[in-house]
């Protein structure tokens, strides 16, 4: 019984080799990067773009958000950061004293 596996197992290796190398061939083309490229530029510039809306539109989306500025950046709004605190139901593990 083993010598059918001896004699199959390198058999189906060999022909899924053969197998994957005509698939290789097949999906194979002579195409280069640059084509893709070339490819990809005609397409976007095929593509129109999207009519803008009018100025008004944008004005009524604008959302109100308050700024906070700081002293050393001032014309970067900035946020406060709060620090957490250590959760009190949690304590630290008490090492052995290794003296």
């Amino acid at each position: 019984m083993t010598w059918l596996l001896a004699v199959c197992v390198p058999g189906l290796l060999m022909l899924s080799t053969f197998g994957l190398q005509r698939l290789e061939e097949a999906l194979h083309t002579e195409r280069t990067p640059a084509d893709d490229v070339t490819e990809y530029l005609e397409r976007a510039a095929k593509a129109a773009p999207a009519p803008a809306p009018p100025s008004a539109e944008i004005r009524d989306r604008r959302a109100e958000v308050p700024a906070r500025r700081s002293d050393d950046e001032p014309g970067l709004p900035t946020r406060s950061y709060a620090h957490a605190r250590p959760n009190p139901q949690f304590h630290r593990t008490q090492y052995a004293n290794r003296v």
